[in-house]
């Protein structure tokens, strides 16, 4: 089972399958699926807790912190953002666009 993560400015969410409200039920994301971290570095243990096993993120650090994860995507990131953290590129997958990533993440089963 596929349990992927995306992170929305500080916040991972994990995937809902509540229409609680309104807002639960345009998105389908619960409550109970939102997790707040401070830090980037706090994605990690939360990812490895939820056991996702893909996550996509714009920030190549946020993705080198996320080990546990075995489908890391780098989607649309920034020249910097990349050439300060280089490092963490062989771990991940870059994609530029939405249509790359569905395909990327259909390839995965």
């Amino acid at each position: 089972m596929r349990r992927m993560g995306v992170d929305v400015g500080g916040v991972i969410i994990e995937p809902a399958d509540s229409d609680e409200d309104t807002f639960h039920a345009r998105t389908g994301i619960g409550p109970d699926r939102l997790h707040f971290c401070r830090t980037r570095p706090e994605k990690g243990p939360i990812a490895a807790r939820l056991g996702l096993t893909h996550f996509v993120d714009d920030r190549l650090e946020v993705l080198g912190y996320l080990d546990t994860v075995g489908h890391r995507y780098l989607f649309r990131p920034r020249p910097a953002e990349v050439a300060a953290h280089a490092g963490h590129l062989p771990a991940v997958r870059r994609v530029a666009s939405w249509p790359e990533l569905v395909a990327a993440l259909r390839a995965t089963g």
